[in-house]
């Protein structure tokens, strides 16, 4: 499609719109350019998987919102404030990945949780006027008047310190309250969060989204019920340009390829390191793999792919890699053999043969969705190895009970990302990196950069400390200690860095 960018297109084409707040009611009419559709949909995408993973890690309540807040300014509105071109992006994702996510009740049922938790942090983050907001969306509810409120004050104050809701009761209670039948408010009346009299109880503003929430959820769910049916002839009209991105859309991964010909944030990697960062870096997949390679001198041919391309996106070379293989394997077979079966396919992955692709690592999605057979042991252990086995493992790997309770309960959920996630907390306590936080582990090369920045973090701590311990010292010892530190090993000691890693 032919169009001028979002940010110059007149603001009304859309709609007027006070705030971020929307019930979507009307699709957009405006142009938009597939780079421009792209964006918009993996914006929100990336906005809605941080909320579900925040979810999956049972966070609830302020730390939901506190998460949902932090993802929402970083990735839908980076500079701080709703802009219009930011507010026409929210618009139009929204109406996209509607029909994106229309298509089955397994991706209906995610787009909506998700969707509707986005929609409570937005009203709870509402300063406008609300009672225009739900008039405009044919919500029949308004604030009651100061004689009225006045007259039932002294029973509001009562219910807020009864709940906690503030410390000072008098002044909190002055918000506005609006007065709707019991029977539209049942979780409010059951947890004795609202005052009634005469079958109708009195709701205050912050509590408002339990009814304003279940209407968004109520239209959303037959909104996307319509967009199924019509989803037929979208697909049919759009053959040839947005059917195939929408279809795509709910399983696409949208973060670093982790391509070779990208410079890693963390350098090179030799193969002298190999062991000390398996140890240390490695995600459980691929901790795994190179665990059974070094036990059976052996990998199937999906194993291979798996572990080669990881080592390849972390910046191991072509001929180191080469090295790595041929070492283990000839423990087993002939060096002709080895030539003759399983070179070509070290080639292949690194763009030498073949379509001479830069093929790129697995993404978590893809490693998930791959699931070994006998004798293979690729794929994500948290999927594969659940239950006891999955117990074993991390057991083995000297992390806490609690830990490996916490995580195998994750996996045992079907959430093999948010156990990685845990995974990796257990084994960098104290790290204040967020994406794990954030969106979870998405990929196997985002895990070990992340363990790359956390290590970095700390040795660049210990040398400011160390640093600052030297600023009285006599010039000799000085130089003597910073020659020390300069020719210290920062991954391993040295008899972990064998060539038969």
């Amino acid at each position: 499609m032919s169009a001028a960018p979002l940010a110059k297109r007149p603001r009304g084409s859309i709609g007027a719109r006070r705030s971020s707040l929307s019930m979507y009611a009307q699709a957009p009419d405006v142009e938009l350019a597939m780079s421009e559709l792209e964006e918009c949909c993996y914006m929100r995408l990336r906005l809605l998987r941080c909320i579900d993973h925040a979810k999956a890690k049972g966070l609830r309540s302020e730390e939901l919102l506190g998460v949902i807040d932090k993802a929402e300014r970083e990735i839908m509105r980076p500079a701080g404030v709703w802009t219009d071109e930011e507010l026409h992006r929210d618009q139009c994702s929204h109406f996209l990945l509607r029909l994106a996510f229309c298509r089955t009740e397994e991706l209906r049922r995610y787009f909506l949780s998700n969707e509707h938790e986005l929609f409570k942090f937005r009203f709870s983050g509402q300063v406008g006027d609300v009672a225009r907001f739900l008039l405009d969306n044919g919500m029949p509810y308004a604030p009651i008047g100061e004689a009225e409120l006045d007259e039932v004050l002294p029973h509001l104050q009562n219910v807020r310190r009864s709940v906690k809701l503030a410390k000072d009761g008098a002044a909190s209670v002055k918000e506005d309250h609006y007065k709707v039948p019991f029977e539209e408010v049942l979780d409010l009346v059951r947890g004795r969060r609202v005052f009634l009299r005469a079958g109708f109880a009195y709701v205050p503003q912050s509590e408002l989204i339990s009814i304003v929430g279940g209407q968004v959820r109520a239209r959303l769910s037959r909104a996307l019920v319509d967009a199924s049916r019509a989803w037929p002839s979208v697909q049919e009209a759009e053959a040839d340009r947005l059917s195939a991105f929408l279809e795509h859309c709910s399983t696409q991964y949208m973060a670093d390829d982790y391509a070779a010909d990208k410079k890693a944030a963390h350098g090179e990697v030799s193969l002298a390191q190999l062991p000390a960062l398996t140890k240390r870096s490695f995600p459980l997949c691929m901790e795994h793999l190179s665990s059974k390679l070094h036990d059976n001198s052996h990998l199937k041919h999906q194993g291979r792919i798996q572990l080669g391309l990881f080592l390849k996106g972390i910046g191991l070379s072509y001929d180191e890699s080469l090295t790595f293989w041929r070492t283990l394997f000839l423990k087993g077979m002939a060096p002709d053999k080895f030539d003759k079966e399983y070179k070509y396919n070290i080639r292949y992955n690194y763009g030498l043969e073949g379509a001479k692709k830069n093929y790129t690592p697995y993404s978590c999605a893809k490693v998930i969705s791959t699931v070994p057979s006998a004798a293979e042991h690729h794929g994500c252990p948290f999927r594969t190895l659940s239950g006891e086995p999955l117990r074993a493992m991390l057991s083995r790997l000297s992390l806490k009970p609690t830990d490996v309770a916490r995580i195998a309960a994750k996996a045992a959920e079907h959430h093999y990302q948010v156990a990685c996630g845990l995974y990796f907390e257990a084994r960098h306590a104290g790290s204040s990196l967020t994406e794990t936080e954030m969106g979870g582990i998405t990929h196997p090369n985002q895990y070990f950069d992340l363990s790359m920045k956390f290590y970095a973090e700390i040795h660049a701590a210990e040398k400011q400390g160390v640093d600052g311990a030297l600023a009285g010292a006599a010039p000799a010892q000085a130089l003597a200690h910073e020659t020390d530190a300069a020719n210290a090993a920062p991954l391993a000691a040295p008899h972990e860095m064998a060539v038969d890693a």
